[in-house]
């Protein structure tokens, strides 16, 4: 079929009297049968890579915002711990506020509540990749276990 006679069929349907809802069905059945049905079973994988993408792209923004965030913050007071006993964790309140956000969100029709919960996710995980790293190194090191560190006790003679 040309692309002339599909143009003039669709301007004809377009001008016609039909009612709306009748003119997107014969629109869409004419494209069907003009494509044999091609259009549709290949157009709709694509819709899912698109969504998908497009997902990623919302998430990964939102990732990178709240590590640059905590970033800054940690570039700003020297630590992620604030407080007068550096016992107030910035990124764990950041992952508190977050979850709390995302039920208080549950049923936006945008999906604000998934932005919500990823942005807590990303302030948990560094969080207690912090935390983690300050148990290991209590619990590992060579002064915690009683051995002696020879390059601790060299180090020490030059200051």
């Amino acid at each position: 079929m040309s692309t002339a006679l599909a143009s003039t069929v669709g301007q004809a349907l377009a001008q016609s009297n039909i009612p709306a809802p009748e003119k997107k069905t014969l629109i869409r059945t004419f494209f069907e049968k003009a494509t044999g049905g091609a259009l549709a079973a290949n157009v709709a994988p694509a819709i899912g890579y698109v969504r998908e993408g497009l997902s990623i792209l919302r998430g990964a923004t939102g990732s990178v915002g709240v590590a640059g965030a905590l970033g800054f913050a940690h570039h700003r007071f020297g630590s992620l711990d604030v407080g007068r006993n550096k016992d107030v964790p910035i990124d764990g309140i950041a992952a508190g506020l977050g979850y709390l956000s995302a039920m208080a969100l549950a049923n936006d029709p945008l999906g604000l509540n998934n932005d919500a919960r990823n942005a807590a996710n990303v302030a948990l995980g560094i969080f207690v990749e912090r935390k983690s790293k300050v148990f290991f190194d209590k619990r590992y090191s060579p002064t915690a276990s009683g051995e002696r560190d020879p390059i601790a006790e060299v180090a020490a003679e030059f200051t």
